[in-house]
């Protein structure tokens, strides 16, 4: 009698569940017990997932976080070109707020600010994961300055910085809704017309 061994999909398949079974623990447990409290022997207990497995994965528990972060994230929105540089910075603060309401993503921000903050390792990727999605907003500027919609700007993140970081403190240390589309609208209009106002008095 012939051994059936499993397909290349069937493996492919099967290493998609484990990684997603992982990911969905970790989620959890940052959300419930922040970065301290998640552990690879946590994850492991909780998922199932052997820690060998996980090691294979994952060289520690900072780059199974950040893994579980990307992915309640999602995938990065093609950068928006409308023609105005206006609009397409709205359009991504609006994607950002809708990810931040309907995804994993809002839960899991405390953990990574306590990440952040404890371990140097998970400060880097974070680091470098979150200058990679601000690069679609960088882009934006760049184009609205071709335009002739900006002037040249010298530090691109001191126009988006206000934005984040007031979105991010209703997040965090308010009880207040996270912006609406015109609040973000007034927002994005204050930075770009500031901009412009810096440059004047230069």
């Amino acid at each position: 009698m012939n051994k059936q061994y499993p397909s290349r999909a069937q493996k492919q398949g099967q290493l998609a569940r484990t990684r997603e079974r992982v990911l969905a623990t970790t989620r959890r447990l940052l959300a419930e017990h922040g970065y301290r409290g998640t552990t690879i022997e946590r994850i492991a207990e909780d998922s199932g997932v052997a820690r060998s497995t996980i090691y294979r994965h994952w060289n520690s528990v900072a780059e199974v976080a950040m893994a579980a972060f990307e992915q309640s994230l999602g995938e990065q929105m093609p950068t928006p070109d409308t023609g105005n540089v206006r609009n397409d910075l709205l359009l991504v603060y609006e994607q950002m707020i809708n990810a931040l309401n309907k995804t994993h993503w809002g839960s899991t921000i405390p953990a990574m600010v306590e990440a952040a903050l404890q371990d140097q390792d998970f400060a880097a990727l974070l680091r470098n994961y979150m200058g990679a999605r601000r690069g679609i907003l960088r882009e934006i500027i760049q184009r609205g300055v071709g335009r002739g919609e900006l002037p040249e700007i010298a530090d691109i993140d001191n126009l988006l910085d206000p934005i984040v970081g007031a979105i991010y403190y209703r997040l965090l240390l308010t009880n207040r809704p996270l912006p609406s589309t015109p609040t973000l609208r007034a927002w994005v209009n204050s930075a770009v017309d500031s901009a412009g106002a810096r440059n004047m008095l230069d």
